[in-house]
């Protein structure tokens, strides 16, 4: 038979008079005076009272020491002489004390007179130390109120003893007690907030500043809670995240351990981490420890409690006693898990900045040829949220394992050898489920690599969304980014199905061990041994609970954990990604003794990859120093190359460079804009010079522009500048290198984008004999398409289109010999100071508006927003969601029912014993198999099909309002925020919410059925129900306002981090040749520390919320407690044991009631702002109805223009004035002027992506204004200047439509040129990927896209700016030849691309100012002809 668990005596409070020489002995047990388990008095003051004492007094002397050289932090006052007053106070008590138990040898033990004179020594050294913690640190001391905290509640034995015991000395007594209430009186003195007289101390976060009891009770957190509370906040009301979180430092620690680990050792950078943050990770363990001694005692402390209602001998003293256990109990673990929480959390905010920090740093020395930017996006988002995920599981790896332990021996004095079934399904399962996990993480693996997909499309898509529309592919493009969040889901299916096959194995032990227990217990039994009654089932019952609970949360949080090494070793191998090759070294290595002489390559060679052919070969040039150099060829053949292998960006680099040592500006030729203000991306981390700075904006004809913005150079240009035309944005980016004044300048096709004036001007301006950087002596190398200011190179090198170096030399040298530069027959006859606008010499900004653009308020997030339920429920289907509530409901009542099964089980063995144990056990056994099956059913519903629902609609929602939102949309709102709605938003709504439903729904009708199990014991109880539901009503009103808004700030906060990563990876060749890495590094620490705020407190906002309702849970004890004690007669111990089997549950239950409440409340916010996004942004379609179009309109191509006047920006900013055209079937169109004039207006009017203010624009009769905006671009044939490509093969992005045949495909690619060049790099089946085509070539591509269209409307913007003359050439050929009866409409401003059309349109400030036939506007004094001749 099993053995009895527990004793069945409990101590008693107060107890007879009794000797204290029986109290004399080392043992803690007495037998002789009384049969209760107790203290005696003698361990009672050595262990519990001197030893403490002593130990504080040798610690309190090392911390004196130390605190004596410190710094005064603390103003002098009246809290400090009151902690000297009641410390004497104490003190004096001790000497008394100590004068007692010396006056009386026959009532003292051996340790009495020892423990007195140790607690006058405690207390002397106290009042120093209190003295310098108060004056010399800036919270109260922690030392200090440990050592209270621990005295008062170990002397609580020793006050109860000696008034018990002591008859007649009670001067002793009350002396001692007075000593007691001084210490609580000095702890709570002691715990008060210092008032600090630094500014840097005053500033802290309140967590550094409180106590150990605000600490382990979050009190620190209330005034942050009321303020949420009462009003919004905002990021700069949050208090700061743990001062050893700052992530320099981290970084630092990573680095360092990094750089000491071995080279491709398995899990290494999670060992890193580790090792690096040891202190961080460690922090837990003791709560942890004391959390699992406060669960195991429940049961005991359940066992005791039943033998006490069953026994009608003992003492209600007895059952008192037991309460204040529960009560300790209870409270403990309160504060144990508060602590164990807090600590986890620390580590937590520590990893992720650390590793955020760590792969930004990465990130700018990584190859950009090596560098997968959307893996890149994914390693710093979501890879690194689940690590955080994964971490706060990571201490029950072994904490579990000690209760699981602890439980299985408890239970095996219980019910003997049946406890070997549990252990061996727990073990089944633990192997089971590490099968699981492992093949989880493949499965995973597979879902990041879909979402990075998705996420990197449509990051892409977001920030080229002019030249999506005009492409017409806004429709294409919602169904294959839609088709890839299908791919994701599906995905993601198999890796939940494991998930639901973990979550099986996690409550296989729950439902199934008491079934197996159970049998194995009846079976071992005979007829005449003691059968089940009520205390042997439900201790049992509750020991497999606190056994069983673990194992599942183990199991559960198995795929979780699996998947946060899988991170891990993702971000581990994005680190261990090649690096850039370093300009300092070799090959490219720079000669000490010509430091200040040309730049040279020797036996150069260059390409993208070490495994293909190189794209330069034999490189050997010179570039004279304070000279410009002029690279020019045709389109791919290796300029770019060149420019990236100076500056170490290639992949494969062979040979020698010679670069004097010296700063280097770079200028690309797709310009890197981030999302700011003008003057912020000229300025970037330069030094300010108001002078030079219009000196260089006057240079790079920018004034008259910024005139044309709202806001002058404080004007917001957007994401990767949408809200500049393209000539603006390489202006801009002109000006960035012009004002950091460097010795080396490189500048790569920057003149392409620009009309002839300006370009002239700015040539004139910037690099012509008098320009910007002849007057700094700069070292200027230039690659351009621009021949014909080949005159004014000092050195001019042509590299032939195998990428080999035809012609190096002087203009004149290499004009006097026979070669391609003297076949352009350029002449040296112009006068560039001729070009230099005089309206932009105006002296300065005359709208130099220096106030900063205002952010936009937030909306108001502590209120709870309205529909958002009934809209997330039309997601899913009002039809699932009641299937939902149904299977919730059914698998609640199977959780619960069994434990009253098991009191009606009990109740037929006291009557008849073993008569109906098949029947009950049969009936117990379906039950909790039932109950297992229903989980998986509900399970499966809750996160795999309505997540797969929920999910396709509310992403199809999202991309179909992004990409039908108006132009204007993407001007004013960062691209990074949009983003956020299809990465963290839906992220949220895919894992967090789900999970979020299933627990509030399980959680909250298991948490009814707990509490009405519970009130079958006494229908009193009922009465404090209300009180509890209120409760939990106030904390959870007060939570759910601060937690919601806190949520909100944390998305916020995230958006400008990733914005910041995403566009240092776009500019990342810029960044690390001006060497801006460091500036832009603080910057990223200083947005990493304000997502650190709202990340880091609404956890420890959960952990606030977690002690309460602990707390909460420990009054109902106690309550509970009081009335099975006071009303033992009337309670029946089934019921009670009912009760208290259920109240081991309840608190974790009430504690994922309202944490899950509150994160599905929380997380409803990412639903919320779907649904205000999809309400709130624009649409181009602006509701009304639209004319249906015939299928092949246009059909002729005719174009009418009347009065038509336009304005962007909201109607703030006239883009067209009155413009009126008319264009004929088959006519050639050119729309000319100088930069800004408004050319780029004109094609985004024709294509209704501005506002159309009065007027009209007509195509083939069909008033364009009354057509679907996609219908419009769908029929017409747009090639935008800054092609966009989409996802696929080069077949699906040069017919997307999927109309024409291969052979048609590779004409239309043959007739522009490009055949060759997709041949070698893999044909129509190779993957179009960054990189695969220089920007000559992408329009090009573009070029055989709009063939294979064959609209009868062709408008080209700029489409033939990035390449060379001769290509240009060609292009006319193919538009002459492939658009012969199209009505094709140019936009350039390169003119000789339009001289050719039938007629030219001059647009000025946004007026058509000319309107006739090329010869007939250069016949006369036009504008055209100005343009021409500069």
């Amino acid at each position: 038979m099993a053995q009895q668990a527990f004793s069945s005596k409990t101590p008693s409070i107060f107890r007879p008079p009794c000797s204290l020489h029986s109290d004399d002995a080392w043992e803690p047990t007495l037998g002789a005076c009384q049969q209760h388990y107790d203290f005696s008095l003698l361990f009672a003051q050595s262990i519990l009272s001197a030893l403490p004492a002593l130990l504080f007094s040798i610690l309190a002397a090392i911390r004196t020491w130390s605190l004596i050289r410190r710094e005064h932090r603390v103003q002098n006052g009246a809290a400090l002489v009151a902690k000297q007053i009641l410390i004497f106070a104490l003190w004096a008590t001790h000497i008394a004390l100590v004068v007692l138990w010396s006056r009386e040898p026959s009532i003292r033990t051996r340790m009495s007179l020892p423990m007195a004179a140790v607690y006058l020594f405690a207390t002397t050294v106290t009042a120093p130390l209190s003295w310098f913690e108060h004056t010399k640190t800036i919270k109260p001391s922690l030392l200090i109120c440990s050592y209270l905290i621990l005295s008062v509640l170990l002397d609580i034995t020793q006050i109860r003893t000696l008034w018990a015991r002591l008859d007649d000395d009670y001067v002793l007594v009350a002396v001692f007690t007075v000593s007691y209430a001084l210490r609580v009186i000095i702890l709570l003195v002691e715990s008060l907030p210092k008032n600090l007289i630094r500014e840097t101390d005053m500033s802290r976060s309140p967590e550094d500043k409180c106590g150990v009891i605000s600490r382990s009770l979050f009190l620190w957190m209330i005034p942050l809670l009321y303020k949420g509370y009462k009003q919004l906040l905002g990021v700069n009301d949050l208090y700061a995240p743990p001062i050893d979180a700052a992530p320099e430092n981290l970084e630092e620690k990573l680095w360092r351990g990094w750089s000491n680990s071995n080279p491709g050792a398995k899990y290494r950078l999670l060992s890193v981490t580790a090792k690096a943050l040891l202190p961080r990770l460690l922090a837990p363990i003791v709560p942890r420890l004391c959390v699992v001694g406060f669960m195991v005692a429940q049961p005991v402390l359940l066992s005791l409690l039943i033998r006490f209602l069953s026994d009608n001998g003992d003492s209600r003293n007895d059952g008192y006693n037991l309460l204040a256990a529960y009560a300790l109990v209870y409270i403990g673990f309160a504060v144990a898990n508060a602590w164990y929480f807090h600590q986890a959390f620390k580590f937590i905010t520590c990893v992720r900045g650390g590793l955020v920090a760590l792969v930004y740093d990465r990130t700018m020395s990584l190859s950009t040829s090596a560098i997968d930017k959307s893996s890149a996006v994914t390693v710093m988002s979501a890879d690194i949220e689940r690590i955080t995920i994964g971490l706060k599981n990571i201490h029950d790896l072994w904490a579990n394992v000690i209760q699981v332990s602890l439980a299985a021996w408890l239970l095996e004095r219980q019910t003997g050898v049946a406890i070997i079934l549990p252990l061996l399904v727990a073990a089944s399962c633990g192997y089971a489920t590490l099968k699981i996990s492992a093949a989880a993480g493949g499965q995973q693996a597979n879902w990041l690599k879909c979402i990075e997909k998705r996420v990197d499309v449509t990051s892409r898509t977001l920030s080229s969304m002019r030249g999506i529309k005009v492409s017409g592919f806004a429709n294409t493009l919602i169904n294959v980014i839609q088709s890839l969040r299908g791919e994701e889901l599906q995905a993601a299916s198999k890796f939940r199905w494991w998930q639901v096959g973990a979550l099986v194995m996690g409550f296989f032990p729950v439902m199934i061990s008491p079934v197996l227990t159970l049998a194995v217990f009846i079976f071992a039994a005979d007829k005449s041994s003691q059968p089940l009654d009520a205390s042997r089932m439900f201790v049992s019952l509750s020991t497999l609970t606190i056994m069983s609970q673990p194992l599942s949360v183990l199991f559960q949080s198995g795929p979780m954990i699996s998947s946060m090494i899988a991170c891990f070793d993702r971000i581990g191998r994005f680190i261990e990604t090649q690096e850039g090759l370093d300009i300092g070294d070799s090959p490219q290595s720079s000669n000490e003794a010509d430091t200040e002489g040309d730049v040279k390559i020797l036996n150069g060679n260059f390409g993208w990859s070490v495994d293909s052919v190189s794209v330069l070969k034999d490189v050997n040039v010179t570039m004279p120093r304070g000279k410009l150099t002029m690279i020019i060829g045709p389109v791919g053949c290796g300029k770019s190359t060149l420019l990236k292998g100076l500056l170490g960006e290639v992949a494969y680099a062979n040979g020698t460079i010679m670069l004097p040592r010296g700063s280097l500006g770079f200028c690309d030729q797709t310009p890197w804009i981030v999302n700011g203000t003008v003057e912020e991306n000229i300025t970037m981390f330069s030094s300010s010079d108001d002078e030079y700075y219009n000196t260089v904006l006057e240079a790079c004809a920018l004034l008259d522009d910024l005139k044309q913005l709202s806001g002058g150079d404080q004007s917001k240009v957007g994401s990767k500048g949408i809200a500049l035309s393209g000539g603006q944005k390489q202006r801009v980016s002109l000006a960035r290198t012009l004002f950091a004044r460097r010795n080396i300048n490189i500048f790569d096709d920057i003149l392409s984008g620009l009309d002839s004036t300006t370009e002239s001007h700015v040539f004139a301006a910037v690099f012509g004999p008098t320009g910007l950087l002849r007057r700094n002596e700069s070292t200027t190398i230039l690659a351009t398409h621009s021949v014909h200011f080949l005159p004014y190179a000092d050195h001019i090198i042509y590299i032939g289109p195998e990428g080999n170096i035809v012609q190096q030399g002087s203009f004149a040298e290499l004009s006097a010999v026979e070669g391609y530069v003297s076949s352009l027959g350029i002449q040296n006859n112009q006068n560039l100071l001729g070009y230099i606008n005089p309206k932009a010499s105006n002296g300065g900004m005359e709208n130099n508006n220096k106030t900063k653009t205002p952010e936009p308020d937030g909306q108001d997030n502590s209120q709870k927003p309205r529909g958002i339920y009934r809209y997330y429920f039309k997601s899913i289907g009002y039809g699932m969601s009641l299937l939902y509530l149904v299977l919730a409901t059914i698998y609640t009542f199977l959780f619960t029912f069994p434990y009253l099964w098991a009191k009606w089980w009990t109740d037929a063995n006291s009557r008849d014993p073993w008569h109906y144990t098949g029947f009950y056990m049969g009936v117990y056994a379906l039950l909790q198999v039932s109950c297992l099956v229903s989980l998986v059913i509900f399970a499966r519903h809750a996160v795999i099909t309505i997540v797969n629902t929920s999910g396709l609609s509310l992403h199809q929602k999202l991309i179909s309002t992004a990409l039908h939102a108006p132009l204007s949309f993407f001007e004013k709102t960062d691209t990074g925020i949009t983003l956020n709605r299809f990465s963290q938003d839906l992220q949220m709504v895919d894992n967090e919410l789900p999970l979020a439903a299933l627990n509030i729904a399980c959680s909250g009708l298991i948490l009814i059925g707990r509490m009405l199990l519970i009130m079958n014991t006494s229908y009193w109880l009922a009465f404090s129900f209300p009180l509890v539901i209120l409760a939990l009503g106030v904390l959870q009103s007060v939570y759910m306002r601060t937690s919601r808004q806190l949520r909100h700030l944390d998305l916020e906060t995230k958006s400008p981090l990733y914005s910041q990563f995403v566009e240092s990876l776009d500019g990342l060749v810029s960044i690390r040749a001006f060497g801006w890495q460091g500036p832009f590094k603080d910057r990223l620490y200083q947005n990493l520390n304000r997502s650190q705020r709202p990340f880091y407190l609404l956890l420890v906002l959960q952990r606030w919320l977690s002690v309460s309702l602990d707390c909460l849970t420990a009054a109902f004890v106690i309550l509970l407690g009081a009335v099975m004690i006071t009303m033992r007669d009337q309670i029946s111990p089934g019921f009670a044991g009912v009760a208290l089997a259920n109240l081991i549950g309840l608190s974790g239950s009430m504690s994922t009631v309202v944490e899950t409440w509150t994160q599905m409340e929380t997380s409803m916010t990412s639903i919320q702002r779907i649904r205000d996004f999809e309400r709130d942004v624009p649409t181009e379609t602006r509701g009304g109805s639209h004319t249906a179009v015939p299928p092949e309109w246009p059909s002729r191509g005719a174009v009418e223009i009347r009065n038509l006047t336009a304005t962007y920006k909201d109607g703030t900013v006239t883009a067209l004035k009155n413009i009126t055209m008319s264009i004929k079937p088959g006519e050639k169109i050119g729309i000319c002027g100088r930069t800004g004039s408004g050319e780029t207006s004109f094609t985004l009017a024709l294509f209704q992506m501005i506002d159309v203010q009065k007027g009209s624009i007509s195509v083939d009769g069909l008033d364009i204004a009354s057509i679907d905006p996609n219908t419009l671009r769908s029929g017409l044939n747009g090639i935008p200047q800054e092609p966009y490509f989409m996802p696929g093969t080069v077949r699906f992005n040069t017919d997307p439509r999927g109309t024409s045949s291969d052979e048609d495909i590779m004409r239309a690619l043959t007739s522009v040129h490009i055949d060759k060049a997709i041949i070698t790099k893999g044909g129509l089946g190779a993957e179009m990927e960054d990189g695969l085509f220089s920007q000559g070539e992408k329009q090009l591509f573009c070029l055989a896209r709009s063939i294979l269209k064959r609209s009868k409307v062709i408008v080209l913007d700029e489409a033939t700016s990035n390449i060379d003359v001769d290509t240009e050439n060609l292009i006319k050929k193919v538009i002459d030849e492939e658009f012969k009866d199209f009505t094709v409409i140019t936009v350039a401003h390169r003119l000789s691309t339009i001289l050719n059309n039938d007629r030219i349109a001059v647009l000025e400030a946004g007026e058509l100012v000319e309107f006739d036939t090329p010869e007939a506007l250069l016949n006369r004094q036009s504008r055209l002809k100005k343009l021409r001749d500069a």
